[in-house]
């Protein structure tokens, strides 16, 4: 009984601290990852564009092949993820 105590109580803890972190957490926080890759801005427009799973999405800027910017639609029923958006952008070829 007394490790059963032990385990609920760590249980406990645990998801106390998640909700303490999660309010210093800003609610503007933005989470950002760049990638360089080796392909051309067409191709990669083509795999950028075509997403590949059904997630409905609004186009808030598309400049092909450079830059696109889009958000998860929060008025679609499977808008779980709530109003998420990401950006695309392919920088200039730098000369070598």
């Amino acid at each position: 009984m007394k490790w059963v105590l032990i385990v609920l109580g760590g249980i406990v803890g645990l998801i106390a601290l998640m909700a303490l972190i999660g309010a210093f957490v800003a609610r503007d926080h933005r989470a950002t990852s760049t990638i360089a890759l080796r392909q051309p801005p067409d191709r990669v427009w083509t795999v950028v564009r075509d997403l590949g799973f059904d997630v409905p999405i609004i186009v808030l800027e598309s400049a092909p092949p450079r830059r696109l910017v889009t958000r998860i639609d929060p008025t679609a029923r499977s808008a779980a993820h709530g109003p998420t958006s990401w950006r695309a952008t392919v920088p200039e070829r730098e000369s070598a």
